[in-house]
């Protein structure tokens, strides 16, 4: 039998629910697999109950999350916020949480937190966890902290106290008096004619830190890249060299490996070559790193340490030439590399210390390959072949017949399927991804339901 419903049932159904017979207050109770439960401390997800306590529990897609491992995106669809806990939640567009309670958002109104109410900005100021009039006797007020003020000409809040910004200025919520010399070090004011603000520091202007240590700058202490050296014990000028000291007049520092070497002796990238070469019975002495090597400097030529029969053309690096490494090159048709020669033409370039065509060839994870060829990972293979790359894996798609891309490391098919991006989780097209967890819902109705118990 059918009964038309009135006024009075329409009435009474927008105040409640009609379950399997049974009318209940949405508001004191849950249905839950049919059958009817108290809502105070409970969930129902997926057709069962959860119990208690029922804000440390969240349902999204029929499955039970705990709250503090879920973020809002994955509550809810409709970017819905929560307020306080995950059972409160609200509209950021049209309503606000304040003071843990969700009220409807008003033009001109925000939340004065502590206070009891919303307030009016243009009417109303919020100090103090209480709402006040924004005007007293004409006079405008304003609040520093928690303090109220009246406004002036030219004041400012600095902390909890006014401040008059012709003659003071504030440095972390304390003031200090105006002048050109003085500045703000994170939350120290200082002299800038006395001292400097090193490391969020305030030090006197003739000391300074090496590495952690505090050291005076007009001392005999001298910085060498965060290693503090005592100078007195050097009778001589001294510099820096890395984080080493050497002596001017008798040393010299090699800048690539901040080597300090005698002054005879010759940088050439990470060797050093002697310059002074003596004469033992008509020969020369060819000199590396304490190994000493005779030669006849008419047939023979001296580089990096290492005797090389002479050839025209031929020349090292201790002459302002051409050094490769410990090789001799010839300048005019090589090129070095790293300390790997190469032979000069038209377009050639360096891969980490390997030479190449780049008509040919290409560099990619300090790799020379060919241009046909792709990196999967370690693998290498035919760009224009039916092999594809996901992630590092390869695969072959040539028996796929519908288009294919990437999700993660695996293929799917754009035609049948989506990818969930955040867990890169292969699903249906006709199911929706849950934040970053996998498709749990076939239509929006349902997800709604599921997602707002």
């Amino acid at each position: 039998m059918t009964t038309k419903a009135g006024p009075f049932s329409l009435l009474l159904l927008a105040l409640t629910i009609y379950i399997r017979g049974e009318l209940f207050n949405p508001g004191e109770k849950i249905c839950c697999n049919n059958t009817l439960h108290y809502k105070q401390d409970s969930v129902c997800c997926g057709n069962k109950l959860y119990k208690s306590p029922a804000y440390s529990f969240v349902c999204c897609g029929g499955t039970i999350f705990n709250a503090t491992q879920v973020t809002v995106s994955a509550i809810s669809p409709f970017a819905l916020e929560i307020c306080n806990n995950p059972q409160n939640r609200y509209d950021p567009n049209i309503q606000v949480c304040c003071n843990d309670t969700v009220i409807k958002k008003q033009e001109f109104e925000s939340c004065c937190q502590g206070a009891a109410q919303m307030y009016n900005k243009s009417s109303h100021i919020c100090c103090g966890n209480e709402t006040l009039p924004k005007w007293s006797n004409g006079v405008e007020r304003t609040c520093c902290g928690s303090r109220l003020y009246n406004v002036t000409q030219n004041m400012d809040c600095c902390g909890e106290e006014e401040m008059d910004t012709t003659t003071h200025f504030c440095c972390k919520n304390q003031t200090s008096v105006k002048s050109d010399s003085m500045d703000c070090c994170l939350t120290e004011p200082y002299n800038t004619t006395t001292h400097h603000c090193v490391h969020d520091r305030v030090i006197l202007l003739n000391e300074n830190f090496c590495g952690s240590i505090l050291y005076n700058t007009e001392s005999s202490m001298k910085c060498c890249d965060e290693k503090l050296h005592n100078t007195s014990t050097f009778n001589v000028p001294t510099e820096c060299c890395g984080i080493e000291l050497y002596s001017k007049p008798s040393e010299k520092c090699c800048k690539g490996p901040n080597l300090p070497v005698p002054i005879e002796e010759e940088c050439c990238g990470h060797v050093t070559l002697t310059i002074l070469n003596t004469c033992i019975n008509g020969k020369e002495i060819c000199y590396r790193n304490g190994t000493l090597t005779t030669y006849d400097p008419n047939i023979s030529i001296c580089c990096g340490g290492k005797v090389s029969r002479k050839q025209d053309s031929m020349s090292c690096c201790r002459e302002n030439k051409i050094c490769c490494g410990d090789i001799q090159i010839n300048k005019s048709t090589h090129f070095c590399c790293t300390n790997k020669p190469g032979l000069k033409s038209s377009g050639m370039d360096c891969c980490f210390g390997e030479p190449f065509n780049p008509t040919t060839h290409r560099c990619e994870d300090d790799r020379v390959i060919q241009l046909t060829k792709g990196l999967c990972g370690d693998t290498s293979y035919d760009v224009k072949s039916s092999m594809k790359c996901c992630d590092e894996k390869l695969h072959n798609i040539s028996k796929i017949k519908d288009p294919v891309e990437c999700c993660g490391k695996e293929l799917y098919s754009i035609f049948s399927q989506q990818c969930c991006k955040g867990t890169n989780f292969r699903a249906p097209k006709d199911e929706q991804c849950c934040g970053q967890g996998t498709p749990k819902v076939t239509t929006f109705d349902i997800f709604l339901k599921d997602t707002l118990v």
